[in-house]
């Protein structure tokens, strides 16, 4: 996220840091999502469906290998 500006969702990582990634489906299919909450798809893994629904910071999705 670019700094400066504020977070206008209440989409939370683990850590508690605003999340920047959502990732949904057993790790299906991972979304940006900018400081207003919209949601972009980033990449998919496959036609898999779940309940996962996980939230990251930028910072927690590198150190998962998410991104």
């Amino acid at each position: 996220m670019a700094k400066g500006k504020k977070v206008n969702h209440e989409y939370r990582c683990r850590c508690g840091k605003p999340a920047e990634y959502n990732l949904q489906g057993d790790g299906w299919c991972l979304w940006s999502i900018d400081k207003e909450g919209n949601f972009e798809e980033e990449k998919s893994w496959g036609m898999g469906e779940g309940d996962n629904n996980e939230f990251f910071c930028k910072k927690c999705a590198e150190e998962e290998e998410i991104i």
